[in-house]
C-alpha cells in the first residue's frame, strides 16, 4: 500500500502511533470483507416440497371408461417442483373403480363416488389429496325425472285409500337408474298429504283443490325435477264394515255415513258370522245393483251410485241404519 508524502506528515502528526495502527488494521478488515461479498453466487439448493396441486376434485365416467388423474408436486409459492418421486395412487373401493400407477381411472361399476387417494413423500414429508370419481351405466348420465301417475290419472279422491307415488331418474338411453335418491314433495300439504314407511311415498286427499307433487333428484352432479298437477276430488269408492260386538246384538255400521263422488261404488263387508240383508229407501232405483240380500259371514257386496243425492239404508234384521252421500264432482 502506497501513500502520498505530502498527506502523510500531517496524518502523522494528528494520530499517535497506536491509533494509526487500529485504523490500518480496520481499513484492511473492510477491504477484506469488501472481497468476501463480492465473491458470494447465488444458492443452488432445492425448493421445499410443500404440497400437491390437485385441478381435478370430481370426475364423472362410464363403467369401462377411463380419465387421466395428476396432481403436481409445488413449492410454499405454489411452483412446481421437478426431479421429485412420481405420486403413488389408490382406489377406495376397486370393484367400482380402478387406478392404474400412472393415476388413470376406470369405470368398472355404478356408483355415486369413489374416492381416489394421490400420495406423495419427498424430503422426509408426506402429503396426500384425493378425486372422488362417480360411474354412470354405459355412457349414460341423468337425463330427466319422471313422475309415474296413478291409474286413474292425476286425480285424488276424498275418502280413497292413500295412492303410491313413482319417481324414477331416467338415463339418456330412456334406462332408470338404479339407487338414483329422488325427492317427493307437495307444494300444498293440506290439500294432499305424502308419507312414507320406507316404501314410495304415499299421497293422501285431504281437502278439494287442485296443487301440484314435485319430484327431483341430483345424480351424477346434475339436477332434474317433475312437476304434476293434482286435482282432489270426491272420492271414488268407499267402504262399510258391518260389526257385531255382542253376540245376538244390533250391528254396527262403521262409518254410518260415507260420502263419494257421482259414479262412485259403496262396498259393505259383513265382519260377522250373522247373514244381513240392506235395503235401500227412495230413490233405490238410482243404484246399480239394488238392494242386498243375503250378506253372509265375511261376504262383500259393491253397489254404484250414477246420480247425485242422499241414499239411506236399513239393516231389515235389525233396524239398523246408515247413509250413502253422492255429490257432483266440482269443479276448479
Amino acid at each position: 500500500m502506497t501513500t502520498n508524502p505530502s498527506i502523510m506528515p500531517s496524518f502523522r502528526r494528528c494520530m499517535s502511533p497506536r491509533a494509526l495502527v487500529i485504523a490500518l488494521a480496520v481499513v484492511g478488515t473492510m477491504a477484506c470483507q469488501s472481497d468476501n461479498i463480492q465473491s458470494v453466487t447465488p444458492s443452488t439448493s432445492p425448493k421445499m416440497f410443500w404440497g400437491l396441486r390437485n385441478d381435478t376434485r370430481a370426475v364423472t365416467v362410464a363403467i369401462g371408461g377411463q380419465q387421466q388423474l395428476s396432481v403436481v408436486p409445488v413449492a410454499v409459492d405454489g411452483t412446481p417442483i421437478a426431479g421429485l418421486p412420481a405420486p403413488t395412487f389408490t382406489s377406495g373401493d376397486a370393484t367400482k373403480v380402478t387406478v392404474s400407477d400412472d393415476g388413470v381411472v376406470t369405470g368398472v361399476a355404478e356408483t355415486p363416488g369413489v374416492t381416489i387417494k394421490m400420495s406423495l413423500q419427498a424430503q422426509g414429508v408426506t402429503y396426500t389429496d384425493s378425486t372422488v370419481v362417480a360411474v354412470t351405466p354405459g355412457s349414460a348420465t341423468l337425463k330427466a325425472v319422471t313422475i309415474t301417475l296413478p291409474p286413474g290419472g292425476a286425480i285424488l279422491g276424498l275418502g280413497d285409500p292413500a295412492t303410491p307415488l313413482f319417481a324414477t331418474a331416467i338415463d339418456v338411453n330412456d334406462q332408470p337408474i338404479p339407487g338414483a335418491a329422488v325427492s317427493v314433495v307437495s307444494l300444498d300439504p293440506d290439500k294432499i298429504l305424502l308419507y312414507s314407511f320406507g316404501g314410495p311415498p304415499m299421497a293422501q286427499a285431504n281437502v278439494l283443490g287442485k296443487t301440484r307433487i314435485v319430484a327431483s333428484t341430483t345424480t351424477y352432479g346434475v339436477t332434474k325435477a317433475d312437476t304434476v298437477e293434482f286435482t282432489v276430488q270426491y272420492g271414488t269408492s268407499a267402504q262399510i264394515t258391518i260389526t257385531m260386538f255382542t253376540p245376538g246384538a244390533p250391528p254396527n255400521m262403521y262409518p254410518n255415513a260415507v260420502l263419494v263422488g257421482v259414479g262412485g261404488t259403496v262396498n259393505w263387508f259383513n265382519s260377522t258370522g250373522t247373514t244381513f240383508n240392506i235395503h235401500f229407501d227412495d230413490p233405490a232405483g238410482n243404484i246399480v245393483g239394488g238392494d242386498i240380500s243375503a250378506l253372509g259371514m265375511f261376504g262383500f257386496a259393491s253397489r254404484q251410485f250414477p246420480i247425485a243425492g242422499t241414499y239411506k239404508f236399513t239393516e231389515t234384521g235389525s233396524g239398523v241404519t246408515g247413509t250413502v252421500i253422492v255429490r257432483e264432482q266440482p269443479t276448479f
